[in-house]
């Protein structure tokens, strides 16, 4: 394809301008000198036919026998003059009114009709007309009297060329001014393209070098003030843009290999970090897909395995290493992890190798997931404890040993008790004599409070009355017994240490010990000990004080500091390896996380904020916390806030007196009158107007509320639990929950999760589900036969359990719940399988292939696929469809009117 040069275009451009300006010029002049050449021609023949009239006319005026054959004689004579002095005309004739050529300039035509149709057509007209009749303009003049009598008319000819002739002459000429014009032209528009394109050919050399990243080269014409300037100038602005995007580009390249380089250094060692851990750390790990092949272990695997490297796992599977039987209980094992997703913790298991050796294990398996959620193999780890099972064989054994130890001790020291009793009896007699020296210290040790005893030689040698009553011994009696029988067993071990310390080493300690009523009543008391001297011999002072009262009140503060802390310790290893919470059942991270909430939660008896979507069992999470806390045997108090009008919100929450308003004929207690020293939980908080908010705001705040009709105030000791399935920040942005208030109540926020986002509880969920049917149905039928409950949930169909799995339960734990009943009834599994609409949910694959590419279309898609199921399920009835998808009865319609969906059954 030929290319042309901008000058090339210009020139060409002005040259065609101007040769079609001087071309249609040329042709308006040659037809305008033509016309008027014609015109002048047919003027000229009009004088000369007005003349012959003229005379033609004067004669008739003046002769009345004047007739049109007499006029046309005369007009004979005087046409051959008329032709010869107009040689330009063609003829010039003479036609009577019968349309007979009276005279002509050819003789030859004489006495001849007229023999063209055009001419002899216009001569009938009688009027003046000019007629073209083979390439000759007949120009027709009538003649008429004075009386208007027609006499004939007169036919002047005029060549049609003459005027060619002419036109050609101009033309010639024309042509010659037109090859002037069209040279100086092309050298005008020759001199303006080279103006014009000499700095557009600069600015294109520009912008190919710009093209050539050649940024360097200067650019002229920035100083004009025309279209070119603009131009230079903002190839110079575009080029200083270029230069600098160019160094910013460098500069951030730099900086993208150097983080680069970091990030890789750091994944190096990351690497590094994971290999030495997998190369050193003890417990034996291992990866395998889903098939249960090693794709991955570390060495302590290899050597538990008796191989020499990793490496030689690779691809083997636990047949290579266990015995069959071992192996197909693993791999079925490992299969239930994967299908259902929920991982196995810290199990024991003994494993017998090929080789003979036996090593139990603490073992861990679990899933593993990729970034799309699909499950692509499983990872374990394994501690060996055979020591540890062996120390507690011998441990075992051990504590056996002790108990044969024990009881030979114990009949030994029976027969020492035996020969203290003796030795006491013995030494009461002797020293008999001695209390009688002793009246005056009696007198005073008898006036004293606290009970009083003296021990010499392992002999009670003095008590007073104080000691008598406090053990409820008569006092001889309590002087003949040995000094340990006043102890319990529980502290006899204390006493004897105590009672041996009779030396200087030890002149004065206080100890506490049980002691045993005489009516096996158990009292303490607060024991001083002094060392002294009596008689010249080593004897012991004892003070006892009772301390009853006080060391019970110590004995149910520490009963009740081990019953929390036992309890919390209960609940801590509840939460973290059963899969139930009370009532509530699951064992996911999410469900762990609640149960630890409600611990707390119990043990500080602050309010709780429960927030979480409409089926996930709120108010069942209520009644838990109220049931393992310490006001569990107080009132649970429960109210849906949506059901009490803003008007009635006073009367219902804080009751009214009689007479406080028409009809108030009593009085009446409000919510927090029963639930007084107890727990308030108040359902669909959100639903409360920020009045009503306001309201409870003064209440939670100041601990107080008034009655309505009364004046005086009360006290409200009571723990609230709200609950709402609207997002809180939501709500407070949109203005409809107040920010003082959420915070007042929430305390401790628990969020449910919906149970499509923990799926690994199903399976605890459905057996939960079953043992709670079966236990109604066994109370309520006895031992019915024809009561057939699957023992766990493997043992409903597969096709059922799959569509569990696949299905996104909108209405969560409590859809659930009605959907396993159902099945439980119905036995239909195909009803409940149609119910799910199983058949888009077994097939999520191609399902996602027909969305749209963008998310909003997607998002858009979904919502209506999901409203349009739901309706079909629930035939069409717009309350329970709102309530299965989780969203405002308002919210559904409008987003059916918006769809356009049908409602028609």
């Amino acid at each position: 394809m030929l290319k042309w040069s901008l000058r090339v275009k210009i020139l060409c451009s002005a040259g065609l301008i101007i040769f079609v300006v001087l071309g249609t010029s040329t042709l308006v002049h040659i037809s305008r000198v033509r016309q008027g050449y014609l015109e002048a021609l047919e003027w000229r023949s009009q004088a000369l036919a007005q003349g012959l009239i003229k005379k033609a006319r004067e004669l008739a005026n003046t002769a009345p026998e004047f007739n049109s054959n007499d006029l046309l004689e005369l007009l004979s004579y005087w046409l051959k003059d008329i032709y010869e002095s107009n040689p330009k005309l063609t003829h010039i004739a003479a036609i009577d009114p019968a349309g007979i050529i009276a005279a002509h300039t050819e003789k030859a035509l004489w006495d001849r009709p007229v023999n063209s149709s055009e001419l002899l057509h216009a001569l009938q007209r009688r009027e003046q007309l000019t007629v073209l009749v083979e390439e000759t303009y007949h120009m027709v003049f009538p003649i008429f009297t004075g009386q208007r009598s027609y006499l004939g008319s007169i036919d002047i000819g005029i060549p049609k060329d003459i005027t060619d002739r002419e036109a050609q002459q101009i033309l010639h000429d024309a042509m010659g001014l037109f090859v002037v014009f069209v040279g100086v032209a092309f050298v005008a528009a020759s001199l303006s393209g080279h103006f014009l394109t000499t700095p557009i050919n600069h600015l294109v050399s520009i912008a190919r070098e710009l093209a050539e990243g050649n940024l360097v080269k200067s650019i002229k014409s920035t100083s004009r003030s025309d279209e070119i300037g603009v131009l230079a100038r903002s190839f110079a602005h575009m080029r200083d843009r270029i230069k600098q995007q160019i160094e910013d580009l460098q500069r951030l390249n730099d900086e993208l290999e150097q983080r680069v380089e970091q990030r890789t250094a750091e994944l190096a060692r990351e690497k590094s970090i994971v290999d030495t851990f997998l190369a050193n750390v003890p417990d034996s790990i291992a990866f395998k897909d889903c098939d249960s092949r090693i794709i991955r272990a570390n060495k302590a695997h290899a050597r538990r395995m008796g191989l020499e490297s990793p490496s030689d796992e690779v691809g083997k599977t636990d047949f290579d290493f266990f015995p069959e039987e071992s192996a197909r209980r693993k791999y079925i094992q490992e299969q239930k992890i994967i299908q259902s997703r929920v991982p196995v913790i810290n199990f024991e298991e003994q494993d017998v190798y090929h080789d003979g050796r036996t090593i139990w294990q603490l073992t861990t398996k679990m899933p593993l997931c990729d970034e799309h959620d699909d499950v692509i193999g499983i990872f374990g780890i394994s501690r060996d404890i055979t020591e540890i099972k062996q120390v507690e064989h011998e441990l075992k054994q051990y504590r056996e040993h002790l108990e044969d130890l024990v009881r030979e001790r114990t009949s030994e020291l029976s027969q020492i008790n035996a020969r203290l009793e003796q030795e006491i009896a013995e030494r009461t007699q002797a020293e008999h004599a001695l209390r009688v020296s002793e009246q005056q210290y009696r007198l005073l040790a008898e006036n004293a409070n606290d009970g009083i005893a003296m021990i010499q030689k392992n002999r009670l040698v003095f008590a007073n009355n104080a000691l008598a009553m406090m053990t409820m011994y008569p006092l001889t009696q309590l002087l003949s017994t040995d000094p340990l029988c006043i102890f319990h067993e529980r502290s006899l071990h204390t006493a004897k240490s105590q009672l041996k310390k009779d030396d200087k080493d030890h002149p004065h300690t206080v100890w506490q010990a049980e002691l045993r009523t005489q009516h096996k009543w158990t009292i303490w008391a607060e024991i001083e000990q002094a060392a002294i001297v009596w008689n010249g011999q080593p004897a012991l002072l004892l003070t006892f004080r009772d301390i009853t009262a006080h060391k019970h009140r110590e004995e149910r503060l520490e009963q009740e500091r081990s019953r929390l802390e036992e309890e919390n310790l209960h609940l801590k290893s509840t939460i973290r390896d059963r899969y139930r919470f009370g009532p509530l059942v699951g064992k996911s991270p999410v469900m762990q996380r609640v149960y630890e909430l409600l611990v707390n939660a119990a043990a500080a008896e602050v309010n709780v904020w429960i927030c979480g979507e409409s089926g996930t069992g709120k108010e069942l999470i209520a009644h838990t916390l109220h049931q393992v806390g310490r006001r569990n045997t107080q009132p649970f108090i429960a109210v849906n806030c949506a059901s009490i009008p803003e008007t009635l919100f006073e009367r219902e929450f804080f009751g009214h007196r009689k007479g406080a308003f028409t009809g108030a004929d009593r009085n009446s207690q409000g919510l927090f009158d029963r639930a007084h020293k107890g727990t308030l939980f108040l359902d669909e908080i959100t639903e409360l107007s920020p009045a009503s908010q306001a309201k409870l705001l003064r209440v939670l705040q100041d601990g107080e509320f008034t009655a309505l009709g009364d004046t005086v105030s009360r006290k409200a000791d009571v723990v609230i639990v709200a609950a709402s399935n609207k997002n809180c920040q939501e709500e407070i942005i949109a203005g409809r929950l107040r920010k003082d208030f959420f915070y007042r109540i929430g305390v401790i926020e628990i969020t449910v999760s919906p149970l499509r986002d923990r799926k690994e509880d199903l399976s605890f969920l459905i057996e939960h589900i079953l043992e709670e049917y079966r236990h109604k149905h066994t109370h309520a039928q006895g031992n019915d036969p024809s009561l057939d409950v699957p023992d766990d949930h493997t043992m409903l169909p597969p096709e059922l359990i799959q569509a569990f799995y696949a299905y996104d339960w909108p209405g969560n734990v409590r859809e659930l719940q009605n959907v396993v009943q159902r099945y439980l009834v119905t036995r239909n599994t195909h009803d409940v399988l149609s119910l799910l609409g199983a058949a888009s949910a077994l097939h999520q694959t191609s399902y996602a292939e027909d969305l749209p590419h963008t998310l909003p279309e997607a998002v858009r898609t979904l919502e209506k696929r999901m409203i349009t199921q739901m309706l079909r399920q629930t035939q069409h009835r717009i309350g329970k469809t709102a309530e299965q998808l989780g969203m405002p009865v308002r919210t559904l319609q409008y987003k059916i009117k918006k769809y356009q969906l049908s409602l028609k059954t």
